[in-house]
């Protein structure tokens, strides 16, 4: 479950995590946060415990799917326990898995959803600037039907630059789990072998979103296809799955 209306004690920026996360870290400040519970309230305070030079070196494991390495370390600049570290360790994962997701690319359920946004902010107009109804109705509208496009906003933008990228087909190298964010969503941090349409090859090390029914996929000498630009081996995207041998 999600936590919402959470801001960053530090620069005010919204904060997601998941509300069994103790520890989070704002992805725009980079501050270490921590949760507390003050008289049935869910507050963010900057966690002092563990300094930001710190954090970003558990980021830096995470990515690197050290997650083992990640605990140890909270550990060592810390003083908790294992369980407790194990915790704190998997918050921060959980905040990037979900910086993850946002940067991927839309669905058709995403495209589905602007469409009806587009809808809604037409019917609002409509409404007031036809005088239908009481002005609270065209304006209720109008604030429903934006929420999906800007929900959906960068990853549609994100989509429509890929559509003239590059496709080639990926073959999982390694493979490491780096942690679950909000929802049902999962991130994995993948080494890749790209081999591209003019028989090109690379490899590259990314981190991927990952849907729970899709985990069983990753693994070592999965192949799947990628979009991605030429000379640009972080430009790296998920494009679709193809049939195994």
């Amino acid at each position: 479950m999600l936590i919402e209306k959470l801001q960053c004690p530090s620069c005010g920026a919204p904060v997601r995590m998941r509300d069994d996360s103790a520890v989070s870290v704002c992805v725009y400040c980079r501050a270490p946060l921590t949760v507390r519970d003050e008289d049935g309230r869910i507050r963010l305070t900057e966690d002092r415990a563990i300094d930001a030079e710190a954090v970003s070196r558990i980021h830096e494991l995470l990515h690197a799917g050290q997650r083992e390495q990640a605990i140890a370390l909270y550990r060592e600049e810390t003083g908790v326990d294992g369980e407790a570290a194990a915790k704190a360790v998997d918050g921060y994962a959980s905040s990037i898995t979900n910086r993850t997701v946002r940067g991927g690319t839309v669905n058709r359920i995403g495209w589905l959803a602007i469409g009806v946004g587009f809808l809604l902010l037409a019917a609002g107009v409509g409404l007031l600037v036809g005088g239908i109804g009481h002005w609270l109705l065209g304006g209720g509208v109008l604030a429903i039907g934006l929420l999906p496009i800007l929900l959906f906003a960068a990853p549609a933008l994100r989509t429509l630059r890929y559509l003239g990228a590059s496709v080639g087909e990926a073959t999982i190298l390694r493979c490491a789990y780096i942690g679950k964010g909000a929802g049902d969503a999962y991130a994995y941090q993948l080494h890749l072998r790209i081999e591209g349409p003019d028989d090109s090859a690379f490899e590259t090390e990314q981190t991927f979103p990952v849907s729970g029914s899709g985990r069983e996929k990753i693994h070592e000498g999965r192949r799947f296809l990628v979009k991605y630009f030429e000379g640009q081996h972080d430009s790296v995207l998920f494009y679709r799955h193809v049939e195994q041998d």
